[in-house]
Protein backbone atom coordinates (compact mmCIF):
# COMPACT_ATOMS: atom_id res chain seq x y z
CA UNK A 1 0.00 0.00 0.00
CA UNK A 2 2.77 2.37 0.93
CA UNK A 3 4.78 1.61 -1.99
CA UNK A 4 1.82 2.45 -4.39
CA UNK A 5 1.20 5.95 -2.38
CA UNK A 6 5.01 6.50 -3.23
CA UNK A 7 4.68 5.62 -6.60
CA UNK A 8 1.37 7.88 -6.94
CA UNK A 9 3.28 10.97 -5.54
CA UNK A 10 6.22 10.70 -7.84
CA UNK A 11 3.54 10.48 -10.67
CA UNK A 12 1.98 13.55 -9.41
CA UNK A 13 5.48 15.15 -8.78
CA UNK A 14 6.10 14.73 -12.45
CA UNK A 15 3.02 15.76 -14.10
CA UNK A 16 3.51 18.44 -12.02
CA UNK A 17 6.59 19.35 -13.30
CA UNK A 18 5.84 18.84 -16.76
CA UNK A 19 2.84 20.97 -16.65
CA UNK A 20 5.02 23.79 -15.15
CA UNK A 21 7.01 23.45 -18.23
CA UNK A 22 4.38 23.86 -21.01
CA UNK A 23 3.15 26.64 -19.16
CA UNK A 24 7.04 28.13 -19.03
CA UNK A 25 7.25 27.45 -23.38
CA UNK A 26 3.77 28.66 -24.15
CA UNK A 27 3.92 32.31 -26.09
CA UNK A 28 1.26 34.74 -24.48
CA UNK A 29 -0.37 35.19 -28.13
CA UNK A 30 -1.01 39.01 -28.66
CA UNK A 31 -4.31 40.72 -29.30
CA UNK A 32 -5.31 43.02 -31.20
CA UNK A 33 -6.07 45.93 -28.56
CA UNK A 34 -2.59 44.80 -26.84
CA UNK A 35 -0.69 47.11 -29.45
CA UNK A 36 -2.80 49.78 -28.65
CA UNK A 37 -2.06 49.62 -24.86
CA UNK A 38 1.31 49.04 -24.57
CA UNK A 39 2.58 51.34 -27.44
CA UNK A 40 5.09 52.89 -26.30
CA UNK A 41 5.22 55.94 -29.27
CA UNK A 42 2.00 57.78 -27.60
CA UNK A 43 1.35 60.02 -25.36
CA UNK A 44 2.81 58.53 -21.26
CA UNK A 45 1.03 59.69 -18.31
CA UNK A 46 3.27 62.77 -17.65
CA UNK A 47 2.75 64.33 -20.42
CA UNK A 48 -0.97 63.82 -20.59
CA UNK A 49 -1.29 65.46 -16.99
CA UNK A 50 0.72 68.40 -18.16
CA UNK A 51 -1.26 69.13 -21.18
CA UNK A 52 -4.26 68.71 -18.96
CA UNK A 53 -3.29 71.37 -16.49
CA UNK A 54 -2.97 73.58 -18.72
CA UNK A 55 -6.07 73.67 -20.48
CA UNK A 56 -7.26 73.63 -16.85
CA UNK A 57 -4.69 76.85 -16.20
CA UNK A 58 -6.31 78.54 -19.37
CA UNK A 59 -9.78 77.95 -18.56
CA UNK A 60 -9.58 79.35 -15.26
CA UNK A 61 -7.54 82.15 -16.53
CA UNK A 62 -10.62 82.97 -18.79
CA UNK A 63 -13.00 82.86 -16.21
CA UNK A 64 -11.20 85.57 -13.95
CA UNK A 65 -10.99 87.74 -17.02
CA UNK A 66 -14.54 87.92 -17.84
CA UNK A 67 -15.39 88.30 -13.96
CA UNK A 68 -12.58 90.75 -13.46
CA UNK A 69 -14.06 92.69 -16.81
CA UNK A 70 -17.83 92.26 -15.85
CA UNK A 71 -16.61 94.14 -12.79
CA UNK A 72 -14.66 96.62 -13.85
CA UNK A 73 -16.51 97.98 -16.79
CA UNK A 74 -19.81 96.78 -16.72
CA UNK A 75 -21.32 100.25 -15.38
CA UNK A 76 -19.24 101.90 -18.16
CA UNK A 77 -20.52 99.91 -20.96
CA UNK A 78 -24.02 100.12 -19.52
CA UNK A 79 -23.80 104.09 -19.63
CA UNK A 80 -22.84 104.21 -23.19
CA UNK A 81 -25.23 101.65 -24.07
CA UNK A 82 -27.49 103.82 -23.00
CA UNK A 83 -26.69 107.54 -24.18
CA UNK A 84 -26.38 106.53 -27.66
CA UNK A 85 -30.27 105.42 -27.30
Amino acid sequence: MKVIKMEAKKNLKKNIQKEKKKVKGRVKQKKKYDDILTDKSGLRNRETNVISVCFVLLFLSMIVYLCVFSVEYLPSVQEAIAGNR
